[in-house]
C-alpha cells in the first residue's frame, strides 16, 4: 500500500500535512511551519474540518461500492458523474436521483455478472488530495477490484468536494480490465499521471 501525504491548507497560510499506509490508519501529524505564499490555495479551517470528514467517510466506503451506495449525506444534490470525459464524448449524468440510479443498476448488472465478486471489497492503492481552488478539492483514488479468478479491474476515481463537505463531481477514468492475462483499457486523461 502506497503511502498518501497530503497537505491540508488553512488561511493562516500553514500546512497540516497527513501520512497514511492505509484508507484508515492515522501515522503523522506535523504542523508545518513555513508560509504558502499562494493564497490561491488557502482554505478556512471549517472548510477542511468538512472535507476531512467527506475524505474518512469515502475510504471507508469506497470498498464497498460492489455492496452498497455511498451515504446521501456527502453527496450534493446536483452532483455529475462523468465517465471518461478526458477520452470519450459521453454524455453528463447529473442530479442525485440519476446518479444513485445508475450505481445501483450497475450493482445489479455485477452481481448478476460476478456473484461472489460483489461480495469482495475494492483494494484502494493510492490516494491524493489536490485543492481545486479555495471552495473545492479533489481527491483522487488509484482502486483495484477483484472480481473473479480470471476478471479483475483497475479505475481511477476523482471526487470533486465543496467548501460543505458535498461531492458535487465524481469522475471515471483509467479503466483497465484484466481478463486471462490481457489488459484492455479505456484510457483518459494522462495514462501517466497518477501512478
Amino acid at each position: 500500500m502506497n503511502c498518501w501525504s497530503p497537505r491540508m491548507l488553512f488561511s493562516c497560510s500553514k500546512s497540516i500535512q497527513f501520512s497514511f499506509t492505509n484508507p484508515t490508519q492515522l501515522i503523522s501529524l506535523k504542523v508545518l511551519s513555513k508560509g504558502f505564499s499562494n493564497k490561491r490555495f488557502a482554505h478556512s479551517g471549517l472548510y477542511n474540518v468538512e472535507t476531512g470528514k467527506t475524505i474518512r467517510i469515502l475510504q471507508d466506503r469506497v470498498p464497498l461500492l460492489p455492496q452498497k451506495a455511498l451515504p446521501d449525506e456527502v453527496l450534493s444534490r446536483n452532483i455529475e458523474l462523468n465517465l471518461f470525459p478526458y477520452h470519450l464524448n459521453l454524455p453528463k449524468i447529473e442530479g442525485l436521483v440519476i446518479y444513485r440510479l445508475v450505481f445501483k443498476t450497475a450493482r445489479i448488472l455485477l452481481a448478476s455478472a460476478y456473484s461472489d465478486g460483489v461480495k469482495k471489497t475494492i483494494d484502494i492503492e493510492s490516494q491524493v488530495h489536490t485543492p481545486l481552488s479555495p471552495k473545492s478539492t479533489r481527491y483522487t483514488m488509484k482502486c483495484h477490484w477483484i472480481a473473479s479468478y480470471s476478471d479483475e479491474y483497475n479505475c481511477i476515481f476523482h471526487f470533486d468536494i465543496n467548501s460543505k463537505g458535498l461531492i458535487y463531481r465524481h469522475i471515471i477514468e483509467n479503466l483497465e480490465r484484466k481478463k486471462a492475462g490481457h489488459i484492455a483499457r479505456i484510457p483518459a486523461l494522462e495514462p501517466g499521471t497518477f501512478e
